[in-house]
């Protein structure tokens, strides 16, 4: 269910209750039976439930933000296999020639670009 299709089912429930809120309390029978204090304390717990229910909607309506990631950028070595990781800089892209090796003086390339999810590692048993 998409984000407005949960919206608008939440303005529709809540249109409903207070349809039928009004009929049921609005009549002049309810206020002779329930009294004119006790309609109004009724009639406010209600629009408390209403409002509350509102808020929950407008809560679950709202998307999630994104995790945190950083993206890293992988060198290796054409001669040697040496392979080094670091952020990622704009204008990066595979296979592009990226400087010496530190260990043979050989070629470095870009050979893969990835995001690594910050926050989502697991924490080691205490046992």
């Amino acid at each position: 269910m998409s984000v407005n299709s949960r919206h608008n089912l939440g303005w529709l429930l809540l249109l409903l209750l207070i349809l039928v809120f009004l009929f049921v309390l609005g009549s002049p029978e309810a206020l002779e039976k329930l009294g004119e204090e006790r309609f109004f304390s009724t009639a406010l717990g209600i629009f408390g439930l209403l409002l509350i229910l509102l808020f929950f909607l407008k809560l679950v309506s709202q998307p999630s933000a994104p995790p945190k990631q950083r993206i890293l950028t992988v060198l290796r070595c054409e001669r040697c296999d040496v392979t080094s990781v670091r952020e990622f800089k704009r204008g990066d892209y595979i296979p592009k020639r990226e400087g010496k090796c530190p260990s043979c003086e050989g070629e470095m390339y870009i050979e893969a670009i990835y995001p690594e999810e910050l926050g989502k590692k697991k924490k080691p048993l205490p046992f």
